[in-house]
């Protein structure tokens, strides 16, 4: 449509401007059609995967204690953490490998900040896979059979906004994703504390592991392995839960 429409303008006008050509694909709108993408990147699809993963364990474990789960969904940050409540807090990072071994953006995401006290990591799995079955869109239905028509309601609301409260996952195009590669659990969801630190202790580098500081690096890229540490037994990874849904 956005070809053929182009095409119509300059046969009727051979010497319409560059500037005149978008103007005239604007109304209507043609442009929004080859300028907006309806999908999320495969690294945002693999991230809010994890995401889904981690607010699932904690509607089942609202459930298990009689919480509401309008508590999940508040803990539910969406913004410049993962996941907080009262001081505690967890970041999740989803990888796209075979491995516990997760690409940290920004060196202050393991860092306290404010009031926080605890800070954890979520390690968990959601890696393109051919002969996989699940979908981006597949994960996020089998979260949506687990809720209530309200709940439902709230998760596609809160979808739409996700990626930084601006472009998200849109379950009404769905189909869009069609072409897109299955994503795979290949191990189970498990958390690390950072701090207070698990034994053995995960450590990461932040800011105070530079000598001079970051403002001496003008790039800092690095990966956290968690392959070596032994994770959260079941009990505290529930009493983080509970933390988090208190």
């Amino acid at each position: 449509n956005v070809a053929e429409e182009a095409e119509k303008l300059l046969i009727a006008n051979p010497r319409l401007s560059e500037e005149a050509l978008l103007n005239g694909l604007r109304n209507p709108d043609y442009l929004s059609l080859i300028l907006e993408d309806p999908l999320l990147s495969v690294g945002k699809q693999i991230g809010l995967v994890g995401e889904l993963l981690f607010l699932e364990k904690l509607i089942d474990r609202a459930d298990a204690t009689s919480i509401s789960r309008t508590k999940a969904f508040s803990a539910w940050k969406n913004g410049s953490r993962d996941f907080s409540n009262n001081g505690v807090v967890v970041e999740v990072k989803t990888s796209g490998g075979k491995t516990r071994k997760h690409p940290i953006s920004e060196i202050t995401q393991l860092e306290l900040r404010g009031t926080e006290t605890e800070l954890y990591v979520l390690s968990a799995s959601a890696a393109p896979d051919s002969s996989g079955s699940n979908r981006l869109p597949d994960h996020v239905q089998n979260l949506l059979t687990k809720l209530t028509s309200s709940q439902q309601t709230t998760l596609l609301n809160r979808l739409r906004t996700w990626w930084r409260g601006g472009g998200g996952y849109d379950h009404g195009t769905r189909g869009s994703y069609v072409g897109e590669q299955p994503l795979s659990i290949i191990f189970q969801p498990a958390l690390f504390a950072i701090t207070p630190p698990s034994t053995p202790r995960v450590q990461p580098l932040v800011r105070a592991s530079l000598a001079h500081g970051p403002g001496h690096a003008e790039d800092i890229q690095y990966k956290l392995n968690l392959e070596p540490l032994n994770p959260l037994p079941p009990a505290d990874f529930d009493a983080v839960l509970d933390k988090l849904l208190a």
